[in-house]
């Protein structure tokens, strides 16, 4: 079932990736360039979560970006943005299961390779994760007892990310941005979460 989900929202989100790659080529025939200094975007999305290599669980993610391009000449493609985003974690198998939400809010740097109406884009930056899920074994699963294990998490952690994506112009001021985004806390000590992203966003561009 895991699989399944996690294929079909690649599927979607691929098709929204090719759905926004032909709308900026229409709008970028016209041969002028897509020239904005600031951007607000909404995004929604699925996402997995990990301990480790283990699966916390996966689930929906909503979020959005606040952010600037506010170079010319030649650094006209560096941007820099403030990204925060809710992902909802679940998982069940057998005894087990797992709940709760992730929490992350990041700065990055992004650079366009692009000033058409499509601008492919690579991101990457650090911050803050907090993960709060609760484990769950049903049934005298440990050590024998016959009792539910619960064991709660309530971590915070410096993050690292990095991500690509496209900002596609669909009419003046509006883009439609896909994106994968990868998360891992590795670089502090304590828990080592690492978390998988797939989004589609709506923004506004001036």
């Amino acid at each position: 079932m895991e699989h399944t989900l996690c294929w079909r929202c690649a599927r979607l989100l691929l098709s929204f990736l090719l759905l926004a790659l032909a709308c900026g080529m229409v709008n970028g025939q016209d041969g002028n360039n897509w020239d904005y200094k600031g951007e607000v975007v909404g995004q929604i999305g699925w996402g997995r979560f990990y301990h480790g290599d283990g699966l916390v669980g996966s689930g929906s993610e909503w979020g959005g970006a606040l952010g600037v391009k506010p170079f010319s000449g030649k650094l006209r493609r560096l941007g820099f943005e403030i990204h925060a985003d809710r992902l909802s974690v679940g998982y069940e198998l057998g005894n087990n299961s797992n709940q709760g939400n992730v929490a992350t809010v990041v700065g990055n740097v992004l650079y366009h390779f692009s000033d058409s109406g499509v601008q492919p884009y690579l991101a990457g930056g650090f911050g803050v994760l907090r993960a709060d899920y609760t484990q769950l074994i049903r049934g005298g699963a440990v050590l024998g007892s016959t009792e539910d294990y619960v064991f709660k998490v309530d971590a915070n952690e410096m993050v690292m990310n990095i991500g690509a994506g496209v900002k596609a112009r669909i009419v003046r001021g509006l883009a439609v941005r896909p994106e994968v985004r990868f998360y891992n806390t590795t670089m502090g000590s304590g828990y080592n979460f690492g978390s998988i992203r797939l989004s589609l966003g709506i923004g506004y561009y001036w």
